[in-house]
């Protein structure tokens, strides 16, 4: 009878844990799944480009997407970033109308941002590099599909099915690697050619995902619910702030990936990026978590208030920290071997085990800090995490200068460390003194903060 007991006993408690997890382990595993087939396939292009390329080449090409992801953070702060909080929120009842105004807004800014694009890439040909010339123009080319595939990827995880998200996934994995293999069989695989395959493989997911989400594409009636006025001027209020905290998150992520060539040379920067491949895993699965946890932290505050999303908030730190950690001592461990077989032995002079373990040690922060990103987003106050990144940003800058020119690679991996630290701590002290009243539906909170794939994923070019 005893032993019955108990066994009934562990029977309940494992139907508790699933009914307490088992639909957050669902969504959560549609949407690594979906970031999987992504990351697959930007790593093994990262793995294929540093072998096929030689360093100076393939170091271009992560200087020229770095500058991309720039422009990228524009162009999320007022699209992408505010459709997590809205497209859950306000527009939610009129979700395909609300997406067709999204895609008009992506059509007017792509072509003005890839303009601008392109003739920097023209200049900088003409007067100072025509290798990372060539590396711009590929990308000022392809961003117009570039851009569209993150933002196509969002209105999968505010109504909560990444696993239809997950459907392009497949797609890019098998154009994006085609696309470079063809290239490097025939003979044509440059700087230009790299990033034009890029933007091919976006193009061609996002016409199949476009036609699954079927926006309401139609002429706006006189007394309509929804206008593109009305769409313009809520992601303008929201996108300033978002813009301010995206732009912050640029400089600490990538300065020092712009810096190191001037102090190394593209041979240094091709050495970094090879190591921060090893945790670009990672930095995808970061991506799905915050994708999927702010249109549901949005839902929780305004539900449960401060006590109901604190208890989301703790029991995903708690999953995701067991992960990191994980991977972390893996990579510890065997971080040296990894790279001889994925690069063929040629990266072995220049990456040392120290470079790999601060490497390594990055997801373990960021993971933590995305998650408390995400419950400012869910509680309307991304200026406290805009205002939470100021000073680690401006010593991540001055951090670079010094330890890059001191010490070169390793000395950004050290100082990504230590602001990664610094702005955990930071975002902790704030959330703290958030309040427990949830914003009214009918009042403007702060905007949320950005939910997409860029640039936040931390070092993960030259596919985002």
């Amino acid at each position: 009878m005893e032993r019955d007991s108990t066994l009934t006993r562990g029977v309940k408690s494992v139907r508790g844990l699933y009914g307490r997890y088992g639909r957050w382990g669902k969504k959560l595993g549609a949407a690594i799944t979906d970031q999987a087939l992504f990351a697959g396939s930007n790593f093994l292009g990262n793995l294929l480009l540093a072998r096929w390329m030689p360093k100076e080449e393939f170091g271009a090409v992560v200087v020229a997407f770095t500058w991309f992801l720039l422009m990228q953070t524009f162009y999320e702060a007022l699209t992408s970033s505010p459709l997590s909080y809205y497209g859950a929120g306000k527009y939610s009842k009129n979700f395909r109308r609300y997406i067709a105004f999204i895609t008009y807004g992506h059509l007017i800014m792509s072509v003005i941002i890839s303009s601008t694009f392109g003739l920097a890439a023209l200049l900088i040909y003409h007067f100072n590099s025509p290798l990372l010339g060539m590396a711009m123009g590929g990308a000022a080319i392809s961003m117009l599909f570039m851009l569209a595939r993150g933002l196509i990827r969002q209105p999968f995880y505010v109504l909560s099915k990444p696993e239809l998200s997950a459907r392009g996934g497949v797609i890019y994995l098998i154009v994006n690697l085609s696309s470079v293999f063809l290239l490097y069989k025939t003979g044509h695989l440059t700087p230009f050619s790299a990033l034009m395959g890029i933007g091919f493989a976006s193009f061609v997911t996002c016409v199949v995902q476009l036609r699954t989400l079927k926006p309401e594409f139609k002429r706006t009636e006189e007394n309509a619910e929804i206008t593109a006025r009305q769409v313009i001027k809520d992601h303008w209020s929201y996108g300033k702030w978002s813009l301010s905290s995206q732009t912050l998150a640029w400089i600490a992520a990538y300065f020092g990936i712009l810096f190191t060539p001037l102090v190394t040379g593209y041979t240094g920067s091709a050495s970094l990026q090879v190591t921060l491949n090893l945790v670009q895993p990672i930095f995808q699965a970061n991506a799905a978590l915050v994708s999927l946890l702010v249109p549901t932290f949005v839902r929780t505050y305004r539900g449960k208030g401060k006590a109901g999303l604190q208890k989301s908030v703790i029991m995903v730190m708690r999953l995701v920290l067991g992960f990191t950690v994980t991977y972390f001592l893996l990579l510890t461990f065997f971080g040296k071997q990894v790279m001889h077989l994925l690069y063929n032995g040629q990266y072995d002079t220049s990456v040392s085990q120290a470079l790999i373990m601060c490497v390594a040690a990055l997801p373990v922060i960021t993971t933590l800090s995305r998650v408390l990103d995400a419950s400012f987003s869910g509680m309307g106050k991304v200026k406290l995490s805009f205002q939470s990144k100021i000073i680690p940003t401006t010593l991540a800058v001055i951090l670079d200068i010094i330890l890059v020119t001191a010490f070169g690679a390793i000395g950004y991996a050290v100082e990504s460390l230590f602001t990664a630290t610094l702005t955990f701590l930071i975002l902790v002290y704030n959330y703290r003194r958030t309040g427990n009243t949830p914003v009214p539906i009918d009042k403007k909170p702060d905007p949320p903060m950005p939910t997409s794939d860029q640039p936040q994923q931390w070092r993960s070019l030259p596919y985002d």
